[in-house]
């Protein structure tokens, strides 16, 4: 390699470089080889962990969904969860959708999405709830996209922020 590069100095600058480029060239790709030695190192070893911990039995995987209170332990596991509002959540849920309409209609315009579409999801969503048995999947839709459309607008924040903590009980969580 050196020989490569000295050929090459001699070539592009008649008068020979110091010695001192040719150390310092030298250390450089020393230096280089090192960290790929030990990076190949490292992945031959993760190879052999992940080799051993095989012949020794799998390791058990835990996903804590909390929203809906699933633990499913192991890879392939399935959890069936059923999840239905209580009188409380639809009443907290109702309440900050009336104070997100509230503040939405003395707005004249929000910054990202046509106030008149956002409303009309907002009245779709109060519907839903009233339902005896609502949409939990279209309202968790609905509902994202209102908070998202309204997140940004400071005169409104205070019923954002209610909005973002009873859609926590859906497993619905706003910035």
């Amino acid at each position: 390699m050196r020989v490569f590069i000295q050929d090459y100095a001699r070539i592009l600058n008649p008068s020979k470089p110091e010695p001192k480029s040719y150390s310092a060239l030298d250390q450089a790709r020393e230096r280089a080889l090192k960290q790929i030695h030990t990076e190949i190192d490292l992945f031959v070893l993760s190879l052999k962990n992940q080799q051993t911990d095989s012949t020794q039995g799998a390791s058990n995987v835990f996903n804590i969904y909390s929203p809906v209170g699933s633990i499913q332990t192991g890879s392939g596991s399935t959890a069936y969860v059923m999840q239905h509002l209580d009188d409380q959540i639809r009443v907290q849920l109702s309440n900050a959708l009336s104070q997100v309409e509230e503040g939405i209609v003395k707005l004249d315009k929000l910054p990202n999405h046509p106030k008149d579409e956002i409303m009309e999801l907002v009245k779709e969503s109060k519907s839903e709830l009233e339902k005896q048995k609502p949409n939990i999947t279209k309202l968790r839709s609905i509902l994202s996209t209102v908070g998202a459309s309204i997140q940004v607008v400071a005169s409104i924040r205070p019923a954002y922020q209610v909005l973002k903590q009873t859609l926590s009980f859906l497993g619905i969580s706003l910035p």
